[in-house]
C-alpha cells in the first residue's frame, strides 16, 4: 500500500543521504533549516519503507529577471497586486532533498509527492510560490509537473549542474 504524509526529518534522512549523498555520511544530508518548526518533510511510504521523500522550507526568492518574467507571464495580478520589483525578496516555500529510491523511480512517486506538499503547503497560506534549485538531470520531471525554469545552469560544488525551478500554486 502506498501512502503519503507529513513527517520527522528523521524518516526521510536515510532515504535522502541514500539517493542525494551516495557514499557520503548521512549527516551530509542534512540541511540547515532541517529542524525549524517552519520546514516541512514528507514521505511516500510503500508499507513502511520510504521510497520518496522531499522537505519544503520556508525561504524568499529573489525577484531577477528570469522570475521577473515567469510572474508576469504566469501571475500577472498577483505580481501586480503585490507590487513586487528586480531584487524583491517574496515569501516562497524552497523545495529541498527530493528523492526517490534507484528501484522505485518512474512510478510516479515524485509527482505524488509534489502534489501532495504542495496542497497542504497552500492550506497554511504563507505562499503560492515553489522554488528549487534542480539536477540538470531532473529537470525534465520538474517541468512535467508545472515547473518552470528561472535561471542559467549553475554548477552546484561537489554535486553538478543546476537550474533554478519555479512552480506557481
Amino acid at each position: 500500500m502506498i501512502k503519503v504524509l507529513r513527517c520527522d526529518v528523521d524518516r526521510i534522512l536515510p532515504l535522502r543521504a541514500k539517493v542525494l549523498r551516495a557514499g557520503k555520511p548521512v549527516e551530509m544530508a542534512q540541511f540547515e533549516h532541517d529542524r525549524l518548526s517552519t520546514t516541512r518533510h514528507y514521505a511516500l511510504l510503500e508499507g513502511e519503507l520510504a521510497k520518496g521523500c522531499l522537505t519544503l522550507i520556508q525561504a524568499g526568492l529573489k525577484i531577477d529577471r528570469y522570475v521577473m518574467g515567469v510572474l508576469l507571464a504566469e501571475a500577472g495580478p498577483l505580481l501586480a497586486a503585490a507590487r513586487y520589483g528586480l531584487g524583491d525578496v517574496i515569501p516562497a516555500w524552497q523545495l529541498r532533498g527530493m528523492a526517490t529510491d534507484d528501484g522505485s523511480q518512474g512510478r510516479g512517486f515524485g509527482s505524488q509527492l509534489i502534489r501532495f506538499a504542495v496542497e497542504e503547503a497552500l492550506s497554511e497560506g504563507f505562499s503560492q510560490i515553489y522554488w528549487c534549485n534542480a539536477r540538470e538531470k531532473a529537470v525534465p520531471f520538474y517541468e512535467r509537473n508545472g515547473w518552470k525554469v528561472i535561471s542559467k545552469e549553475f554548477d552546484v560544488p561537489g554535486i553538478g549542474p543546476h537550474f533554478k525551478m519555479i512552480l506557481l500554486g
